[in-house]
C-alpha cells in the first residue's frame, strides 16, 4: 500500500545546484524537486538548519535562491550527506523559476 501523502508533484530527475549557508557555498545535486521542497546530496557537511538552494533555471541568466529548512539529514555509505529541504518564504520569482524546472518533467 502506498502511504504517500504529498500534495505537490515531484520531478524524479536530478539537477546540479548549490547550497549556500552563511558565507559558504557547496556544490550539490537536487532530487525529487517540487514547488515546496526537494532532496539534495552533497559531499560537504552543512551544519546550519537554514540554507539557500541555488538553482539555474533554463532560459534565465541568473540563479534563483530558494530559502530552505533542513528537515532531515542522511549520512550515506559513500560519504555524501543527504538533506531533505522544505522551502521557506517562496516569492513569485522563486515560484515561477521552480515551476519552469518542474513543469517540463510532468508532461
Amino acid at each position: 500500500m502506498d502511504n504517500e501523502t504529498r500534495t505537490h508533484p515531484r520531478v524524479r530527475g536530478s539537477a546540479k545546484a548549490a547550497l549556500s549557508s552563511g558565507a559558504e557555498r557547496f556544490a550539490c545535486r537536487a532530487f525529487n524537486l517540487s514547488l515546496v521542497g526537494c532532496y539534495v546530496e552533497t559531499h560537504h557537511s552543512v551544519p546550519s538548519p537554514r540554507v539557500s538552494l541555488m538553482l539555474r533555471v533554463p532560459g534565465q541568466h541568473h540563479e534563483i535562491a530558494c530559502p530552505a529548512e533542513v528537515t532531515r539529514r542522511d549520512r550515506k555509505n559513500d560519504g555524501t550527506v543527504g538533506l531533505a529541504l522544505r522551502f521557506l518564504s517562496v516569492d513569485w520569482t522563486v515560484l515561477l523559476g521552480l515551476a519552469r524546472l518542474v513543469a517540463p518533467q510532468l508532461r
